[in-house]
């Protein structure tokens, strides 16, 4: 298969799997750049992908872009891989191949809280709440609980919970949709 019908299917997959519109742009933008790299080096198809020339691309993009930007390149180059592995576009299982360490690289795990700050925070929370004495106070009290408790257990993203609203909510099956 041509790379860019590639392309084309894996965003369209990516929308129908209603992934956020954000996230669908940024894999647009990385794929784009990825596809220039595949064209100067003559990979027109997604069986001729190497895990050599996915290697050289991330370490390129560790030399030339801040890591922030290449994480978020190769990460979306990736997961791109991982869909042709398992709609049998190639012939070798690339993403996992593509687990690369480029030396010179940090590879930091993100900070977290430990039980005991989580532990804390909620505490706050709760107090907050309880000691509100108007029903506005109480209202925004409930609602920083939900948010950080949503943040905390669902694994969901900020930016997907600026977007929430009401009509996410099922009340009756007591679940929510994050769009």
């Amino acid at each position: 298969m041509k790379l860019e019908d590639a392309i084309t299917e894996y965003l369209q997959h990516c929308e129908n799997r209603q992934l956020d519109k954000k996230t669908i742009k940024a894999y647009r933008i990385d794929l784009t750049f990825f596809l220039k790299y595949a064209k100067e080096i003559n990979m027109h198809t997604t069986t001729e992908i190497t895990v050599d020339a996915i290697k050289d691309l991330i370490a390129d993009w560790y030399k030339q872009e801040r890591e922030s930007t290449a994480y978020r390149r190769s990460a979306s180059v990736r997961a791109f891989l991982k869909y042709l592995w398992e709609m049998d576009y190639t012939e070798s299982n690339l993403y996992e191949k593509s687990k690369l360490k480029i030396k010179g690289v940090k590879y930091d795990a993100p900070d977290i809280l430990s039980v005991k700050e989580i532990q804390h925070l909620f505490d706050g929370l709760y107090r907050q709440y309880s000691y509100a004495e108007t029903d506005f106070q109480k209202l925004c009290g409930l609602r920083n609980i939900v948010l950080v408790e949503m943040l905390c257990f669902s694994g969901v993203r900020i930016s997907e919970i600026c977007s929430f609203r009401r009509e996410n909510i099922s009340f009756l099956s007591s679940a929510y949709i994050i769009r």
